[in-house]
């Protein structure tokens, strides 16, 4: 859950000053809820998402995904954003 807080931070000035690119930057999201259930996580956001463009969408899936995949006990990812699947 803190890896996911820390990319919804609006402001992720380490990571911004390493060069990196956060498409969560813009959007002011929080987190609903997020389950880990046999492999599977869901994570369940609320809020206003923010894109530039549509590859900020992908963006923006991919670095979630990302995010979660990095622990062992989670396979699969299901992310909602006011219960619509990104």
């Amino acid at each position: 859950r803190v890896a996911v807080e820390a990319l919804l931070r609006p402001d992720n000035g380490p990571a911004r000053n390493a060069g990196l690119y956060n498409a969560l930057a813009p959007s002011e999201l929080t987190i609903e809820s997020l389950e880990v259930h046999r492999g599977t996580a869901t994570l369940k956001l609320a809020g206003q998402l923010r894109t530039i463009d549509d590859c900020d969408r992908e963006r923006i899936a991919g670095q979630l995904n990302a995010t979660l995949l990095q622990y062992r006990e989670i396979v699969n990812v299901d992310i909602r954003v006011n219960d619509v699947p990104l």
